[in-house]
C-alpha cells in the first residue's frame, strides 16, 4: 500500500511541476519539464554552489516512480523511490546514492557513496 501511496505522490509532483505555470517567464524557461512520453519527462539539469551538474529525468516504471541521476561526467544512475523515514519530500536511491527532492522540484539533495550531501538548484 505504502508503495502506491508513494508512487502516486511522486507522479503527482511531477505533474505539478511540469502543469505548474511560473509567475516569471524566465523561470519557465529554466525549470520546465515537460512529459516526453507517458511514462517519461525531459531531464533536469540542476547546479551544485560549485558549479557541478546533476541531471534528473523522472520516470514512472508501472507502479513506481524513479529518477535517472547523471553527476558531471559519470555513469546515468537508475534510482527509484524510496519508503524509508518519514520524509514528505520524495526520494529516490538505488542503495548507494540517494536524491531528494526539495521546494517543488526546484532544488534537491544528492548523497554520494559516502554519505556527502550537496544541495543543487536550478
Amino acid at each position: 500500500m505504502n508503495t502506491k501511496v508513494f508512487a502516486m505522490v511522486a507522479v503527482g509532483l511531477l505533474s505539478t511541476v511540469s502543469c505548474t505555470k511560473n509567475e516569471k517567464q524566465q523561470e519557465e524557461n529554466m525549470g520546465k519539464t515537460e512529459i516526453v512520453d507517458g511514462n517519461l519527462q525531459t531531464q533536469v539539469v540542476y547546479k551544485s554552489e560549485k558549479g557541478e551538474e546533476l541531471k534528473v529525468t523522472y520516470f514512472a516504471d508501472g507502479d513506481v516512480a524513479g529518477a535517472k541521476v547523471q553527476l558531471g561526467t559519470a555513469p546515468e544512475r537508475v534510482l527509484k523511490a524510496s519508503f524509508e523515514g518519514h520524509s514528505h519530500a520524495p526520494t529516490f536511491t538505488d542503495g548507494k546514492v540517494s536524491w531528494t527532492v526539495r521546494n517543488e522540484n526546484t532544488s534537491g539533495v544528492y548523497t554520494d557513496e559516502k554519505g556527502e550531501e550537496v544541495i543543487y538548484s536550478r
